[in-house]
């Protein structure tokens, strides 16, 4: 009898082993899907899903506590020639060389992402439209003055715009992209603040 009794409680200890394992590995299993679900497959930054969930929260966060909110747009200049003369390839491998530049220039409590193409999205939380607008020329400055492997140097656009009372995600994206518009049209290479009346 008591050797019944102990191979039962052999195989119950054996199967609450084997749960174990098999509930650490799902576990895991989740937390990379949860992982693969918000990052770009290319550039192993957050993707826009995680910067749409990260800026929606930062701008609850400003408007409940009043603390400051920026967020600068990055565009590679010229990204569609470096495709269409080197292929797609080495304008991937141009994606990933910029997103490792800026990652290594944002703040910790910063969050970037690809917001989608060659356009990059840093939101800034507690942060003001003077300091975002430093972070940005840093970000210019260092991207000018890096020379890509095979194309050499290239330059990036950028926009920088802050919460306003009042704003959403959209009003503020709205004067971020316009502000990065017009760093393009005004010949690439600049970093320009949103517009007071906007």
């Amino acid at each position: 009898m008591s050797r019944a009794l102990s191979y039962f409680v052999g195989v119950i200890k054996d199967r609450e082993e084997k749960l174990q394992t098999i509930n650490a590995d799902l576990k895991l299993a989740h937390h990379n899907l949860e992982r693969i679900a918000v990052t770009d497959r290319l550039t192993g930054l957050y993707n826009r899903t995680k910067l749409d969930e990260v800026f929606a929260n930062e701008l609850a966060r400003a408007q409940r506590y009043d603390v400051p909110l920026a967020v600068v747009m990055a565009d590679i200049d010229k990204f569609k020639l470096v495709n269409d003369t080197y292929g797609h390839q080495v304008g991937d491998s141009v994606l990933c060389e910029f997103s490792t530049i800026v990652r290594n220039l944002v703040r910790d409590t910063d969050t970037l992402g690809r917001w989608g193409g060659e356009e990059f999205l840093i939101i800034c939380s507690h942060i003001d439209m003077n300091d975002a607008y430093i972070l940005a020329e840093r970000i210019r400055s260092t991207i000018v003055a890096h020379s890509f492997s095979v194309v050499g140097p290239k330059s990036c656009s950028l926009g920088v715009a802050s919460y306003r009372p009042g704003d959403t995600v959209a009003t503020i994206m709205s004067r971020v992209d316009a502000a990065l518009y017009e760093a393009k049209q005004n010949g690439r290479n600049r970093v320009v603040l949103e517009r007071e009346s906007t």
